[in-house]
């Protein structure tokens, strides 16, 4: 791939970063010819793990394909995660060595306590803490050639651990380069595109995004972070044609926009992507007008290893469009939506979404690197979604089996209570979670965030839940905070919620 990008137009830029630099394809392609080569020479090889801890940077794109084509695995991690979190990670892939961001070195030592430590940065460094610029110097000899069969893995990557510990997740070469050339094609990408990116490279999205742009030898301005003005201001610097932003960021960017005296220049922008949590359509319809491009929802899993469904930019312009949905599910999929006792729901029934691909991982890493069953025999993989159709074909995501409330006898969706909460005009954002109940086994408990000045009470938020939700959907208590705890992906964290939450009576704030 980025040999090819090399000979093909080796002069485009490739990468911009926070940290001042730029690359074009040719000077990637010898950065990463380098840093593979130096790896090599350290000892790493064929089915060595190595841990990657970093922020999003060119270093981190260089080490990650560089120590991939020594045949070693490059283990993404999510910086945020605690000690604790990381030296379980270790324990079940075991790296023989750790590259990370200076401001993490002291984390990298939990998941891996006895490799050889390497700061991640691009300039060099010193001999008591060796940089991956170092490591690069040491020899000059091209790296070997990527290998690509089937299952053999690329990267390990972990799920988000919104409900507990991490879990590793082997991406393979074959899903992982399929995938993006399906996502290329799909959206008819060319190397004039430039891409504004901030999801981190630990997620798939972000590896996805990454080597979508490189497959297709667009510019790519890798950000660190998200910041609302940042991200205006890029698409007017730069001329960005593709973005993505999950829907709380796209959110804040709406109300960047509202803050400005002047309308930004949004003109160059083809589409922006959402996902990764339910958004809501009132938000979605504001961001059509006011981006003035295509939008697309995408949905899928890591597990899947590239989008299972999709509500394309002509869905979105649709009349009876529906923009509460996911959209239909790609040509590549077989999706099924399943009981408790494993039958198929009628149409508009909820059920457990279920999914078949050529493109699904091979099941999770285990301690002995083996991979764990979890597809069944028929090639099904169940993915903890709960979700519906309709009568024209769109999926609907409802919610996670996991967070599905049961009281009094009656389910509860979180999500559909979270709907009818962000209708009320001073809640900004809403998390629904199930807690203790002596009278009822458990009770919906609402955690909200209001608009800034807003003077609505809880009481008032319940009464206005009422108006549109059955009796027992509607929350018993509701809790004011400033903001939702979430990870990385914007994925709001409900298991710290449960911790924190223990009301006991109605609108307790």
């Amino acid at each position: 791939m980025i040999r090819d990008r090399k000979a093909r137009t080796p002069d485009l830029p490739a990468i911009t970063d926070d940290r001042s630099d730029t690359v074009t394809f040719d000077q990637l392609h010898d950065r990463i010819a380098a840093n593979s080569a130096g790896w090599s020479a350290a000892g790493v090889g064929p089915g060595d793990v190595v841990a990657v801890l970093g922020r999003n940077s060119i270093e981190l794109v260089v080490n990650t394909i560089g120590i991939a084509a020594t045949g070693a695995m490059p283990m993404m991690l999510n910086w945020r995660l605690t000690p604790v979190e990381l030296t379980e990670l270790g324990h079940l892939a075991e790296p023989v060595a750790v590259v990370a961001d200076e401001a993490f070195m002291g984390n990298a030592a939990a998941v891996c306590p006895a490799g050889r430590p390497v700061v991640l940065d691009h300039r060099a460094g010193g001999p008591a803490a060796p940089t991956s610029h170092d490591l690069a110097q040491q020899q000059q000899q091209p790296p070997q050639s990527l290998p690509l069969p089937d299952q053999e893995t690329f990267a390990l990557l972990h799920t988000s651990g919104t409900t507990g510990l991490p879990r590793v997740i082997p991406l393979t070469y074959a899903g992982h380069i399929w995938g993006c050339g399906r996502l290329s094609e799909m959206v008819g990408i060319t190397e004039q595109d430039v891409h504004l990116r901030f999801t981190p490279l630990f997620h798939l999205a972000g590896l996805q995004e990454i080597f979508t742009a490189l497959m297709s030898g667009g510019h790519t301005i890798l950000r660190e972070a998200f910041d609302p003005e940042q991200w205006l201001d890029d698409v007017e610097r730069h001329g960005v044609t593709f973005g993505h932003l999950p829907p709380v960021t796209m959110r804040r960017v709406l109300e960047a926009v509202n803050g400005r005296s002047a309308a930004p220049r949004l003109g160059t922008l083809r589409e922006v992507w959402y996902g990764t949590a339910p958004a809501d359509p009132a938000m979605v319809a504001t961001a059509l007008e006011v981006f003035g491009c295509g939008l697309r929802q995408v949905y899928g899993m890591t597990e899947a290893q590239s989008p299972v469904s999709m509500l394309t930019p002509e869905d979105h312009l649709q009349p009876d469009s529906r923009l509460a949905s996911a959209g239909h599910p790609l040509a590549e999929w077989d999706v099924r939506l399943l009981d408790a006792a494993g039958a198929e729901v009628p149409m508009g029934g909820a059920g457990e979404i279920t999914v078949r691909g050529r493109q699904l991982f091979p099941g999770y890493w285990t301690a002995d690197g083996a991979s764990s069953e979890v597809i069944d025999r028929d090639g099904w993989y169940r993915t903890g979604d709960v979700g519906r159709f309709d009568e024209r074909g769109f999926l609907f995501v409802v919610d996670r089996v996991k967070d599905m409330i049961v009281t009094g006898g009656e389910n509860v969706f979180p999500a559909e209570v979270e709907a009818a909460l962000v209708d009320h005009p001073d809640v900004v954002e809403a998390a629904v979670i199930g807690v203790p109940s002596d009278e009822w086994g458990e009770q919906v408990h609402a955690v909200v965030v209001l608009g800034a000045g807003s003077t609505a009470s809880t009481t008032d938020v319940i009464a206005h839940a009422r108006t549109r939700l059955g009796g027992f959907k509607v929350p018993r208590s509701v809790e004011v905070v400033s903001e939702l705890p979430r990870n990385a992906s914007g994925k709001v964290l409900k298991r710290e919620l449960r911790r924190s939450s223990s009301p006991s009576r109605e609108g307790m704030t």
